[in-house]
């Protein structure tokens, strides 16, 4: 029946004795006979002729054909032969079908194991094969420059495509795999540039005007798809799907950010004709729809997963979508159903694709390593406060500064952990692995701690060791800090696809808003339940507003301490109170990157410089 499966899956066309052997028997030494053997058992069950054949046919030192209908030799059968004819043609259109079937199956169908592709110390990301499979295009980021490198699949061989450096972002493989574009960032903005396989130097297809970034590109025909995002702070976002000509190089808008969905990610089918999207919805969630290149329609939404950070790509067949989704992968049919992937590894995973043949998964698995230490700015000392082997972030100092409440994924999912005496304890596992955007905050009285996994709010108390969940409604996104009377919840909410900073009383849970903001929402209470936060370079402290046209520039978030603000310029520290700003210190210590949190004037919370690797690895 095998070697039967074999020849409907292959039919009208001659298959050798040597290939069906290769097929059938792997690792076997091959053997004419049984094959011979195979076929006379096969006619002698189809009542077919070897001299005459009908459904099986030799062919002279090439092999065997099946035909599935007879040929046009003048045969003549008994009733007996048609009858049985008929249900063997049946019969074999069956065997053909499961046959195909079970291929297509299996194509798809990943056991869990992972192949390394690369291993080196560095950070690879980013695979890109070529249509042809021959060639793995990637970035390697070594020693602090960042260079496009090509990969020979057959060989194994390594080079270095690019002669210069660039912060190159993501690749993808022209149509005619004769070149590679690419998006790359410098101190001027984000540019797309076209490196040839052949050529010495790289150039520049356009570079951005105007503020955003340039998130993903694809090439079709004489014009590349792009997306675009600005994603200020306390500010609604803007992303659109852009056209670009590369012959009268105009830029066209395909797809503009609404109320009702706003795109983030898209992919580009293996036909050209339809990008894939996902993007959040009014309703909090990331929604997947389909864009027709053709008529500009966008679908209705095939299916959506809780916010949390996503990635999509297609599978090779064009019938179904590859999706990245908090460290899971999912395969999500055209028709909105999902199957969840076997990837169970505590690495973060990023770029996952397909190879082109669909039988496994190219992606990259990261190791990250960020610490957070302790800073007195007056005297320049550094004490650590944090450290594991993996991402220690989203802290927060108690009030008093003896104790840390902050997230890491040294499990390999986001957990909620607090410091208590040198030793790190504890208080959510989160075993849904749900996402979490901000950090916890601390009741004023440090008995308490409230934070939030996804929609949902937690309180935990820190004497008893309980743990309270407090059923939110979907707009609710993250707790942002805490009043001084402990009734109230500083939060952020979402609702028809608008943010808003928002009071929310733990007795009566009722939410009253207070500003619209943006997905990227910052914001803090003064000691005063003040408001502090910044919005269209505007600086708002309670009733009071300062142009940042007057101050240093603001990086990252504003720390409200008794009766001043401590912010991060550059390398610089800055404290502002109100009439005027004084330098704290003239440089952040070598290993930090940026403030965390700030409990007094002299001591800091700063997340370290990640030190990083990744490898590309192949799920099978």
């Amino acid at each position: 029946m095998d070697v039967l499966a074999f020849l409907a899956a292959h039919p009208g066309q001659v298959v050798s004795q040597l290939e069906l052997f290769d097929a059938l028997w792997p690792d076997t030494v091959f053997s004419p006979g049984a094959i011979q053997r195979c076929i006379a058992q096969l006619r002698k069950a189809m009542g077919d002729n070897a001299r005459s054949p009908v459904f099986i046919s030799t062919h002279s030192k090439r092999g065997y054909c099946l035909e599935v209908v007879p040929s046009n030799k003048q045969t003549t059968l008994t009733k007996g032969q048609i009858k049985k004819g008929s249900w063997l043609i049946v019969s074999l259109l069956i065997v053909y079908w499961l046959f195909v079937d079970q291929q297509v199956t299996k194509q798809y169908k990943l056991t869990g194991k992972l192949t390394p592709i690369t291993s080196t110390s560095h950070y690879d990301f980013f695979p890109s094969y070529s249509s042809d499979s021959k060639t793995l295009a990637f970035i390697r980021a070594q020693n602090g420059l960042t260079h496009i490198y090509l990969k020979d699949m057959a060989s194994g061989a390594e080079r270095q495509l690019t002669k210069q450096a660039h912060n190159f972002l993501s690749i993808v493989w022209s149509g005619d795999n004769r070149s590679i574009f690419f998006i790359a960032r410098d101190l001027s903005g984000d540019w797309v540039g076209q490196q040839v396989i052949d050529a010495v130097q790289a150039k520049e297809v356009f570079r951005l005007e105007g503020i955003g970034d340039i998130w993903r590109v694809f090439p079709k025909g004489s014009g590349l798809y792009y997306m675009l995002a600005d994603i200020p702070v306390n500010k609604k976002p803007i992303t659109k799907i852009k056209h670009y000509d590369l012959k009268t190089k105009i830029h066209t808008d395909i797809l503009v950010s609404s109320d009702e969905f706003t795109p983030y990610r898209i992919a580009m089918s293996p036909d050209q004709k339809t990008l894939a999207i996902g993007g959040e919805s009014p309703e909090n969630k990331i929604e997947f729809r389909l864009f027709n290149l053709k008529d500009d329609k966008l679908s209705n939404p095939l299916a959506s997963l809780p916010l949390g950070f996503t990635e999509i790509n297609w599978r090779p067949d064009g019938d179904a979508l590859l999706v990245h989704h908090l460290n899971q992968l999912f395969s999500l049919t055209l028709d909105g159903k999902f199957t969840t992937l076997p990837y169970n590894n505590y690495q973060r995973l990023v770029n996952p694709v397909y190879h082109p043949d669909g039988h496994k998964i190219l992606m990259s698995l990261t190791e990250q390593d960020t610490d957070l230490t302790i800073f007195n700015p007056q005297t320049g000392q550094l004490h650590k406060g944090i450290d594991s082997d993996a991402e220690d972030n989203l802290a927060r100092f108690s009030p008093n500064g003896q104790s840390i409440a902050f997230v890491s994924s040294r499990t390999g999912t986001q957990q909620l952990f607090m410091t208590n005496k040198g030793l790190d304890i504890s208080i959510y596992t989160n075993p849904d692995n749900l996402p979490i955007y901000r950090a916890p905050v601390w009741s004023k009285g440090e008995d308490k701690l409230a934070f939030s996994f996804a929609n949902n709010l937690f309180i935990y108390n820190v004497n008893t060791k309980s743990l309270r969940q407090i059923n939110m409604a979907e707009t609710f996104t993250s707790v942002l800090d805490w009043y001084t009377n402990e009734s109230r919840l500083l939060i952020a909410i979402k609702k028809n696809n608008i943010s808003y900073l928002s009071q929310y009383d733990l007795n009566t849970q009722t939410i009253v808003d207070l500003i619209e903001t943006g997905v990227n929402y910052s914001a803090r209470l003064s000691n005063t339940d003040e408001l502090v936060f910044h919005k269209n370079r505007v600086l708002h402290w309670g009733k009071r507003t300062f142009l940042f046209d007057e101050l240093p520039e603001i990086s990252g978030m504003i720390y409200p301490v008794e009766d001043e603000l401590i912010f991060q310029s550059g390398r610089q520290i800055i404290r502002f109170d109100g009439l005027n700003y004084s330098v704290m210190a003239n440089g952040m210590p070598e290993e930090a990157k940026s403030i965390a949190d700030v409990q007094s004037s002299h001591r800091l919370l700063l997340n370290s410089r990640d030190n990083q690797s990744a490898k590309i690895v192949a799920l099978e």
